[in-house]
C-alpha cells in the first residue's frame, strides 16, 4: 500500500503577513499504520484531537502559574507600600507635617515610582516567559507584546506563535485586574492629602 495523506493530518496553513511562524502540512502516513501512529479508536475518533489540546492544556497551565506569581509580586508589593503609607500618615502626624510639604510630595512621588515598578516587573516576568517557552523570538519583541498586552493596548497577536495565544489573553485579563487594584490603592493614597 502506497503512502497517502492521513485523514486525520491538520490541513495545510499559510502564514500570515508578519508572521514568524513557517507553513505545515499535516504528517503523510499509510492508512493501515494512521490508527495506532494517532491513537485513533477503530471509527478514527481521537489521536491529532487529542494532540492538539495538549497546548492548549500547556498554556493554560503555563498562563495561571504566572497569574498566581503575578498577583502574589503585586499583593506583596502593596502590602509594603500600604505599611510604608501608614507609617508616613503617623509620621506627618506626630510631628505636624503637611501631606503637601516637599517631604509628602516626595513620599507620593515615591508611592508612584513604586507603584509603576510592581508593573514593570511583572510586565518582564511575562516578557522572560515568553522568551524561554519560544512564543516570541527576541528579548525586545517579548517585552513589546508583554507591555502591550499588561497594558491592555493589544495591538494584535501577530507578534506571538500560535500556541501560546493564550497566554496574552491570560496577560491582558491581569492587567486589568491588577492596574485596578494599584489605582484604588493610589486613591486611598491621595485620601491622605485631601484630609489636609
Amino acid at each position: 500500500m502506497g503512502r497517502i495523506r492521513c485523514p486525520m493530518a491538520l490541513p495545510m496553513m499559510r502564514p500570515r503577513a508578519n508572521s514568524m511562524l513557517p507553513a505545515r502540512n499535516g504528517p503523510a502516513c499509510s492508512r493501515s499504520s494512521c490508527r495506532v501512529e494517532h491513537g485513533l479508536d477503530a471509527q478514527g475518533r481521537g489521536g491529532h484531537d487529542q494532540r492538539m489540546n495538549d497546548p492548549m492544556i500547556l498554556q493554560f497551565f503555563v498562563s495561571s502559574v504566572m497569574v498566581v506569581v503575578c498577583v502574589i509580586i503585586h499583593g506583596f508589593g502593596l502590602f509594603g507600600l500600604t505599611r510604608a503609607l501608614r507609617t508616613e500618615i503617623n509620621t506627618e502626624r506626630l510631628r505636624h507635617i503637611k501631606p503637601l510639604s516637599p517631604r509628602g510630595v516626595l513620599f507620593t512621588l515615591g508611592i508612584v515610582v513604586a507603584i509603576a515598578a510592581l508593573h514593570g516587573a511583572e510586565i518582564w516576568a511575562f516578557a522572560l516567559v515568553y522568551l524561554a517557552v519560544g512564543a516570541v523570538k527576541g528579548l525586545e519583541p517579548s517585552l513589546y507584546f508583554s507591555t502591550i498586552s499588561y497594558s491592555t493596548v493589544g495591538y494584535s497577536d501577530a507578534h506571538i506563535a500560535m500556541d501560546w495565544r493564550l497566554m496574552g489573553a491570560f496577560e491582558s485579563i491581569l492587567g486589568i485586574i491588577l492596574l485596578g487594584w494599584s489605582t484604588s490603592f493610589f486613591f486611598r493614597m491621595l485620601g491622605r492629602i485631601d484630609a489636609h
